[in-house]
């Protein structure tokens, strides 16, 4: 039985018994013991449920360094309380041995671990869908006042303001996650048809670089005439030098 499993069943026996108490004082133990499991609990739900959900990135690494540790430790934790419980029920919201707090506080601690690596590939792997999804704006304007494509213009505008909104409100759920993937790739064949023949050959090299995943340009490519270009056109702090 899962670690998840456990603890609902455990959840639930707690609940049962509390709903069966009639004392006032067993009642009260029985709501902090409900109240502290539910709380730790509730972060391991919700890592289990981003797990799913990225579970659905294509070749993603989802390893989290520590994670089988954490896991039989906080599975240990859980034997012992489990073990409290049928023995002493209600007392066992406090012992010497503060069985119920090291659940607790292992359950949290699983959890963020967890979270922290679920937290890290949801940021790479956005990085990398925005930046798929990206075109710069000179490009972009041009479009509609330079080759009078209006219309291409505007779907991709219409495509990234639903991309970029979908990113936004993200919250770990499959169809979202699905959604940002499509968008992204929407403006990235929309940003294949953009006509970029009226720029200088350098300039044009350096978008079509930084326009790839990633977007990244070697500073090599910063010529001189690119360099007076990006000038010209006020593009100079508009992009950024970072060490490899």
């Amino acid at each position: 039985m899962s670690l998840k499993a456990q603890m609902a069943q455990l959840q639930q026996e707690v609940a049962y018994y509390n709903d069966a108490a009639s004392l006032e004082g067993i009642k009260d133990s029985l709501k902090t013991i409900s109240g502290r499991i539910d709380g730790a609990a509730r972060g391991i739900e919700i890592e289990a449920r981003k797990h799913e959900c990225l579970k659905n990135i294509e070749d993603v690494d989802l390893f989290v360094e520590g994670g089988v540790d954490a896991l039989l430790q906080t599975t240990e934790n859980l034997k012992a309380f489990k073990s409290l419980w049928l023995e002493v029920e209600h007392e066992s919201v406090s012992d010497e041995n503060n069985t119920l707090y090291s659940l607790t506080e292992a359950l949290k601690q699983t959890a963020k671990l967890y979270s922290d690596t679920h937290q890290q590939v949801w940021r790479n792997w956005s990085e990398e869908k925005i930046s798929l999804a990206q075109v710069d704006e000179f490009i972009l304007e041009q479009q509609k006042k330079v080759h009078g494509n209006a219309e291409l213009h505007d779907r991709y505008v219409r495509a990234k303001k639903d991309f970029d909104a979908q990113v936004e409100v993200f919250n770990f759920d499959s169809v979202s996650l699905r959604r940002i993937q499509q968008l992204a790739q929407k403006c990235a064949e929309l940003k294949g048809e953009m006509n970029t023949e009226n720029l200088p050959e350098g300039v044009k090299k350096l978008f079509d670089e930084l326009n790839r995943i990633g977007g990244v340009a070697l500073v090599s490519m910063l010529t001189p005439d690119v360099m007076q270009w990006l000038a010209d056109n006020n593009k100079l702090n508009s992009l950024v030098i970072k060490q490899r």
